[in-house]
């Protein structure tokens, strides 16, 4: 009975972050890794150290994953069941924070001077404001204008982008700001998986890649939808009335009652 005890605590440590070694056991594309690597073009940072920075913020970035398919109740993640459907969303939850802080610990280690630790928190930060503003609207129903969830995509991807290059810029003479110019590849990045969600599923950042062969590559199609989420296509249609259409098509009284009663979400708030 002891030396089982003492076998089961040698393993603890890499039993609670299970839900962590779960999540990144599929790469999926990388597209992220990439765009963040095509920045050494200018900034011509050795190898190591350019490693060093991307493994940092992937850390990070997978760390975050478990704490949203948590609060977006995502039931699968790269073709995988998420972890917290597997763990439990305790477990996965402990997970995320320890990584999130040892890619912290792990940034400030490489510089003297410890800055990549304040980039990370910084970042960080507006990345997890971000996910809050997504989970309110979609708990208390509001359907943002363009503008806001533009915001929030920038906060909620573009951040996580910036963390890579400012921490591969640590190391490289040139100072160029290249903020804005990651902020907008990052926006990209996102409304490209609003689109492909609602119908080419196979291009997602998050989709299974080709090596990935044990990952399940279906039931990606409409994610957004299901789990409730205010998309740009979504905002578009819930912004565009349907009145003007309708009368192109020769008016439809009956179809114009059906919707009024579709919508009438709207005058219960």
């Amino acid at each position: 009975m002891t030396n089982q005890i003492n076998k089961e605590h040698l393993n603890l440590d890499e039993e609670i972050l299970a839900p962590y070694t779960h999540v990144i056991q599929i790469r999926g594309k990388q597209l992220r890794e990439q765009l963040v690597r095509s920045f050494n073009y200018w900034l011509k940072v050795p190898d190591i150290q350019l490693k060093n920075a991307i493994d940092t913020m992937t850390m990070l970035h997978n760390a975050s994953l478990l704490i949203d398919d948590v609060q977006d109740n995502t039931l699968t993640r790269r073709g995988l069941p998420s972890a917290h459907c597997v763990y439990g969303v305790a477990l996965a939850l402990n997970a995320s924070a320890q990584i999130a802080m040892k890619a912290v610990l792990k940034a400030s280690e490489l510089v003297p001077s410890r800055e990549g630790a304040e980039i990370m928190a910084k970042q960080f930060i507006d990345t997890l404001t971000g996910q809050g503003y997504e989970i309110y609207w979609r708990d208390n129903c509001v359907c943002p204008d363009e503008k806001t969830y533009l915001k929030m995509l920038t906060l909620k991807t573009g951040t996580m982008l910036l963390i890579g290059v400012k921490l591969i810029q640590l190391f490289s003479e040139n100072q160029t700001k290249y903020d804005d110019f990651v902020m907008k590849l990052g926006l990209y990045l996102q409304l490209r998986d609003d689109y492909c969600n609602m119908g080419h599923e196979k291009d997602l950042e998050e989709m299974p890649g080709e090596e990935d062969v044990n990952a399940d590559k279906d039931g990606y199609i409409l994610e957004d939808i299901t789990e409730g989420k205010f998309t740009l296509p979504a905002i578009y249609a819930m912004k565009t009335p349907e009145g003007p259409q309708l009368a192109t098509l020769g008016g439809n009284p009956v179809l114009e009652k059906v919707l009024d009663g579709l919508m009438g979400w709207k005058s219960e708030k």
